[in-house]
């Protein structure tokens, strides 16, 4: 898995990427088949990022640009899926449907999987979140 970011400088003539370049790269032990970053940041400016597995695992880490990658969490097929996982989205907005936003303190993610099955996973937030701009 790759992160890219707007670099700042033009390098040496025109190029397709349009400035942007890779600042860091992640392997995991089972292909990569779905991928969702979380619409917001905390308060150290780190990402939420869900990977999913070809073994049905999903992996949860923070990401941000000085630390690189760190899983938080693996959830195990017990948790997730047993087959090939085909689609990670995060709601769009902190919360759980219909708490009326109430609850900050969350964000949900959901999942489907070459399993037939669909899953929403509740996640707690740790540190304040603040909206990316």
């Amino acid at each position: 898995m790759v992160f890219w970011g707007k670099s700042g400088k033009d390098g040496d003539g025109p190029s397709c990427l349009n400035g942007y370049s890779a600042c860091s790269q992640a392997s995991f032990s089972l292909p990569v088949t779905a991928i969702s970053v979380a619409p917001v940041q905390d308060s150290m400016k780190r990402y939420l990022v869900a990977a999913g597995l070809e073994s049905g695992e999903i992996v949860l880490s923070s990401w941000n640009v000085s630390e690189g990658l760190r899983i938080l969490q693996t959830l195990d097929t017990s948790e997730a899926h047993h087959l090939t996982v085909r689609r990670l989205r995060f709601r769009p907005k902190i919360g759980e449907a219909g708490s009326d936003g109430k609850n900050k303190s969350s964000i949900q993610l959901a999942s489907c999987g070459q399993d037939h099955q669909v899953k929403v996973y509740s996640l707690i937030i740790s540190s304040s979140p603040s909206p990316e701009s």
